[in-house]
């Protein structure tokens, strides 16, 4: 496996396990949009910005995901006790899309985002190689959520979609760690 230019050997970043309330205030945090689900999907993909590749993820993690596009799942159903929704959230890593991570988190800290349980942060680089400010922020962002994960520059996939035949050793790492994180055996709560 090659060394990720951002997690060197690492495959996933940990970070606050859970919203900490008292770090960031309510008052202080931007609403994220709802979308109400009545049928709770395996895994549900919410981009943080349009263009974040959130329906490559969904579409790299298989069945049973559902790309909320910029909109945090909520269940309304009757089903009770309320199924767990484990929800990845997709950035890139231009400015807008740090910015909309960094707003994200903050509400996702403030506890603003219950009851669905975010599972990670996934990162996808807007270019070839990233700027040096660009590197500082999305490890600072990593910080910020339960799991993170980086998907490096695809120059293929800019001209043919993703295929398993086609995957590289780390994808493979990355969507196995992701896939293990949305499992709700990995000891995750709501």
């Amino acid at each position: 496996m090659g060394a990720d230019p951002l997690w060197r050997d690492q495959v996933t970043i940990t970070g606050l396990p859970a919203p900490t309330p008292g770090l960031v205030p309510l008052s202080a945090v931007e609403t994220i949009p709802h979308l109400e689900l009545t049928d709770a999907p395996r895994v549900a993909i919410m981009g943080l910005h349009g263009g974040a590749g959130a329906s490559t993820v969904a579409g790299l993690l298989g069945e049973g995901t559902l790309d909320t596009s910029c909109r945090w799942p909520q269940y309304v159903g009757w089903e009770r006790p309320l199924p767990d929704i484990p929800v990845v959230v997709v950035t890139r890593t231009h400015h807008r899309g740090i910015e909309a991570a960094d707003k994200f988190a903050r509400a996702w800290a403030a506890g603003s985002l219950a009851p669905s349980r975010l599972v990670g942060l996934v990162v996808i680089d807007d270019g070839p190689r990233l700027l040096q400010d660009q590197q500082r922020a999305v490890r600072r962002l990593a910080q910020l959520t339960p799991s993170a994960w980086h998907l490096p520059w695809q120059d293929t996939w800019r001209i043919e979609p993703p295929t398993p035949q086609t995957f590289s050793t780390r994808l493979r790492r990355t969507l196995a760690a992701i896939e293990a994180s949305i499992s709700p055996s990995n000891g995750a709560t709501k």
